[in-house]
């Protein structure tokens, strides 16, 4: 499988190289055809840590990004994680609800996927 390039229009944050290849197999489970260069392939970028996709996260939300989404552990302080995505993403005046609807949250928000995994 040839990866997508880093210059795709779809970018995908994670934490670290475990979420890469665990997203990378889901997504083909589903039928995801990842050798289809004929498709917008998304990006999974290997953030390293979740205070670098914390760093990362308001500078991708001003990038060029068609779609971007962002995959994080919340099995601990749902609330808070989603504070700190929150805060940056308003850093930038993206403004996203003060509380996640469900404690298993996945929306779009315009162009923004959210899922924050417990």
């Amino acid at each position: 499988m040839p990866p997508p390039q880093d210059s795709s229009t779809y970018r995908l944050l994670v934490e670290g190289t475990d979420d890469v290849h665990s997203v990378i197999h889901l997504m083909e489970r589903h039928g995801f055809d990842w050798d289809n260069s004929h498709i917008t392939r998304p990006f999974v970028a290997n953030s390293g840590s979740v205070e670098q996709l914390l760093e990362a996260f308001p500078v991708a939300l001003k990038g060029p990004y068609d779609r971007l989404g962002v995959v994080v552990d919340a099995n601990m302080h749902l609330d808070n994680r989603w504070a700190q995505l929150r805060d940056r993403a308003v850093s930038v005046g993206v403004n996203l609800p003060a509380v996640p609807e469900a404690l298993a949250f996945v929306r779009w928000f315009n162009r923004l996927f959210v899922d924050l995994t417990p």
